[in-house]
């Protein structure tokens, strides 16, 4: 496996630097496959009649590229797209290459505060003295929020146009302008003039590989989301990565993935672009329609990202569970409990986990089925996982260095540590990186290297399983906890009483038994959603407690619990969002309605009695949080 591993990756990397070093775009990119796939399908939208070959939807990008020339986008626009998935939404991005602009890729389901500031900080790339939008019918009600709009006026003007992507015989009309300024029209009307004429390259003439083809924003799962800059040659090389991951020529590829996110709009997209084959999408991720969908669409690749592999072990049976091709699952972050319980129970061959971050280069596979790894580093990859101090658990910069040359400490195989990237000084890419992640002369003098922020361990087979993030670990008593590995044991232990669990640290004061003064340090919270047929009220929650976290150490054990009958928030790529749950901490005045809250006093005797679960009150928080009472 490894020699095809290396010869594979090999291949990338030639083809990366063939794209660079001749200038190929995106646009280059998509000529090539026309001419080889154009009779062929090459995308789908589940439960609807729109089903495009390659050259129809090639038709489609002449046409909307012709369109938004003539409202004033030329080279160097960046345009927001707020928008469900569709085939649509893949004909805008490549009807922008074709101009030499940009489109930067927001949540369709973000409102207020968030949609604003994404709007503002697409804005602050694009080159064009007016900001355009383009979104669907589903975003339009946040759009027209005042509060929002009010925001984007203190940016400047805005040109905002709906698209569903319906055939209109409309004319487009005057464009209707709101109370700042703002001009709103329709895409869909105006489209309805423009013949799907071939756009001149001379749009395009000084279009380079190194310039963004989409912008797209980190995930958001410890603060706000950042725009990352996803160039045309960057695109195209993880295009070519189909063939590491075990994808063939007559496969076809279900995502039902967000768009906007990077394993579903790189990968997913760019994979059946660069191999020739179809894409079947969904608007939003179902895990009872999953394999429903597969089955009727005859697709042999599926596509995940965060907890969906949660979502389709915990989802009811059927007969679509094993009446469908699918024989690879593609993605990133399958946890390793449901990892052979999915391959079992829906009969899938191979599941193959890559790493990869929207705002790094560098990309970890695990194409050999080996559970739980989330990748596998070659020798000639550069990544190296170094040692962090202790008692800093949130810091990414805070690296153990030697005392004599004071470079970084190198992990041995299982020690855990940050994986970090080399970012090479002749790479054109490594300026797009945010210099708050870049750490120097880590090494040697005047190298840089990225910060993933991620802890992960290396085992002797020089396969990689992810642990933590750095900004989720807690540090108790001086000893670290890793949040993912609490809830993966808990709730294996808890399988038939827990349907979800969320960990992370809540700040609370004790006394320092050295000097008598007030500190503050993180204690762990479990917050859980249980399954409907528990009653809360009657839950024996000390005999609950004790099992679920016999497996724990000391510095594990969760000193609260958070305790519901409702869904755990995650992001739009279905990761947890712990952010929110850290501000609510154990204060009763945060909690949602019919949620209980405890305390637990946990047997530091070592005797093994049975822990103390206390229904929080406000006196109780307040000798917590004035550190008079002990966690």
């Amino acid at each position: 496996m490894n020699e095809t591993l290396h010869r594979n990756l090999l291949k990338v990397k030639k083809a990366f630097e063939k794209c660079e070093k001749k200038n190929i775009t995106v646009t280059d990119f998509w000529e090539e496959t026309l001419k080889k796939n154009g009779d062929k399908d090459c995308i789908q939208l589940v439960d609807s009649d729109q089903n495009y070959t390659y050259n129809q939807l090639d038709a489609s990008v002449h046409k909307l590229a012709t369109c938004l020339s003539s409202k004033g986008l030329k080279q160097g626009d960046c345009v927001s797209l707020i928008k469900e998935n569709s085939p649509e939404y893949v004909v805008l991005w490549l009807a922008m290459a074709r101009l030499g602009g940009s489109i930067a890729l927001i949540n369709s389901e973000l409102t207020g505060n968030e949609l604003a500031e994404s709007l503002t900080s697409a804005a602050s790339v694009n080159k064009n003295s007016v900001n355009f939008v383009i979104f669907g019918p589903e975003a339009e009600e946040q759009l027209r929020d005042q509060s929002v709009l009010k925001v984007l006026h203190s940016v400047g003007t805005f040109q905002l146009f709906s698209y569903s992507g319906a055939k209109s015989s409309g004319e487009s009309g005057d464009a209707e302008i709101d109370a700042f300024g703002h001009k709103w029209n329709s895409l869909d009307a105006a489209l309805a003039s423009f013949a799907p004429d071939r756009v001149s390259i001379s749009l395009r003439s000084m279009a380079k590989s190194t310039d963004a083809f989409l912008y797209m924003f980190t995930s958001g799962t410890t603060g706000t989301p950042k725009l990352a800059k996803i160039s045309h040659s960057r695109f195209i090389s993880s295009a070519n990565l189909g063939l590491i991951m075990g994808i063939k020529k007559d496969d076809s590829i279900y995502c039902p993935l967000p768009l906007h996110n990077f394993v579903g709009g790189i990968f997913a997209v760019g994979i059946c672009f660069s191999m020739g084959l179809k894409l079947v999408i969904r608007n939003t991720f179902s895990a009872t329609n999953y394999f429903r969908d597969c089955s009727e669409t005859n697709v042999t690749v599926g596509m995940y990202v965060g907890e969906i592999g949660r979502y389709l072990a915990s989802s009811p049976r059927d007969i679509y569970d094993t009446a469908h091709k699918v024989r690879l699952l593609l993605g990133q972050g399958m946890r390793r409990d449901d990892w052979d319980h999915i391959q079992k129970r829906f009969a899938i061959k191979k599941i193959a986990e890559f790493y990869g971050l929207t705002e790094a280069r560098t990309l970890l596979f695990n194409p050999n089925n080996k559970i739980g790894a989330c990748g596998y580093i070659p020798m000639s990859m550069p990544v190296k996982i170094v040692k962090m101090e202790q008692g800093k658990p949130h810091d990414e910069k805070a690296i153990l260095r030697d005392e004599a040359l004071n470079f970084a400490v190198q992990c041995k195989n299982n020690e855990v540590g940050q994986l970090v990237e080399l970012l090479d000084k002749y790479d054109p890419a490594s300026s797009d990186v945010d210099e708050t992640r870049v750490v120097r002369d880590l090494f040697k003098e005047g190298d840089a290297w990225f910060l993933t922020g991620d802890l992960v361990r290396r085992n002797k087979d020089k396969h990689v399983y992810f642990v933590d993030r750095i900004s989720d670990s807690i540090s108790w008593k001086n000893e670290m906890a890793y949040t993912r590995k609490i809830e993966d044991l808990i709730r294996e232990a808890g399988k038939n009483v827990i349907n979800e669990i969320n960990v992370y640290g809540v700040p609370i004061k004790y006394t320092d038994s050295n000097d008598g003064s007030k500190r503050e340090e993180s204690a762990i919270m479990a917050c859980i959603d249980v399954k409907p047929s528990t009653k809360l009220d009657q839950l024996d929650l000390e005999m609950f407690y004790y099992k679920v976290t016999r497996f724990l150490g000391a510095c594990e054990l969760p000193r609260f619990l958070r305790l519901r009958q409702d869904e755990i928030q995650t992001t739009s790529t279905y990761r947890h969002i712990k952010t929110e749950l850290r501000k609510e901490g154990f204060n009763l005045e945060r909690m949602r309605p019919k949620e209980i809250l405890y305390h637990v006093e946990v047997d530091s005797s070592g005797e093994g009695l049975m822990p103390k679960c206390i229904p929080m009150t406000d006196d109780l928080y307040k000798k917590i949080q004035s550190g008079d009472m002990k966690c």
